[in-house]
């Protein structure tokens, strides 16, 4: 029997004029500990919290037990991504290469959650394009987590540099499709060489993985296992 479904949005301070809305998802009798912490796509590149990948990365996730939070970045909010004020302060961040903001932005979300949740075990974290760099940083202030990336856009953004100096455990694992002109093979296998971590690909037409969502979400949660 199915048991009954827990959907939650949750309204996130994250300074003293600005906020984010966390969606927390789980099936009743959900184990807590286990939460797996979705990090989204670039927002002005059409990626969200509601994102096909990511959509079904949850799905995945919820049916097998977990604690799902899906991470809506500052100013993404639907009423909010295509106001002009938003779009400015993206492109400012992409003028800059700057997404400390972002960082510290996800970090006292998942806190936040973990407190409220009372969720004390290590983290599962899966991130999409985009989503791969802000995890990465985040990476490196977590305690002990396990993080699958999918489809890095490697030609867009420093993800070496992203590492977590102490390195991160082995716990990685980097998914990507032969056919995605944004994360090259080869370009793949060797950040998973700096990270110390595993690679895998998807036989797949792009970076957007339709028509695929599914394969890619049980490929997913293996990784998370195997850890």
């Amino acid at each position: 029997m199915t048991t009954e479904l827990h959907d939650e949005l949750l309204r996130i301070p994250l300074d003293a004029t600005e906020s984010a809305v966390a969606r927390v998802t789980c099936r009743e009798g959900a184990r807590p500990e286990r939460l797996l912490v979705l990090f989204p796509p670039h927002p002005s590149l059409g990626g969200d919290a509601e994102n096909n990948v990511i959509r079904a990365v949850a799905r995945a996730g919820i049916e097998t037990g977990r604690l799902v939070l899906r991470l809506r970045y500052r100013r993404t909010e639907p009423d909010a991504a295509g106001d002009g004020h938003s779009l400015a302060f993206w492109d400012d961040l992409d003028a800059r290469r700057d997404y400390d903001l972002i960082v510290a932005d996800s970090l006292l979300t998942i806190d936040t959650i973990r407190q409220a949740f009372r969720s004390a075990g290590p983290i599962e974290i899966a991130a999409y394009s985009f989503g791969v760099y802000v995890a990465l940083r985040v990476l490196s202030r977590l305690g002990p987590a396990r993080l699958v990336g999918i489809s890095p856009p490697l030609l867009e953004h420093d993800f070496p540099g992203a590492l977590p100096a102490t390195g991160t455990g082995g716990g990685v694992t980097f998914i990507g499709t032969t056919g995605d002109p944004f994360c090259p093979p080869d370009a793949l296998r060797q950040l998973a060489g700096a990270a110390g971590g595993r690679w895998h690909y998807i036989e797949a037409a792009d970076h957007f993985y339709r028509g695929e969502e599914n394969r890619l979400a049980l490929a997913v949660l293996d990784a998370l296992e195997i850890g």
